[in-house]
């Protein structure tokens, strides 16, 4: 495998975490908003 295939699986790679982190947190964004307007 060449440097530049290993650097676009290495970066494919990151983008998934970044997009698994994203969702996780906007769902923890989410729950927090309805948990609130649950208590009002």
């Amino acid at each position: 495998m060449s440097d530049d295939e290993l650097f676009e699986i290495g970066r494919a790679a990151s983008v998934d975490t970044l997009n698994a982190e994203c969702r996780t947190s906007w769902q923890g964004e989410e729950w927090r908003e309805s948990e609130s307007s649950v208590r009002s």
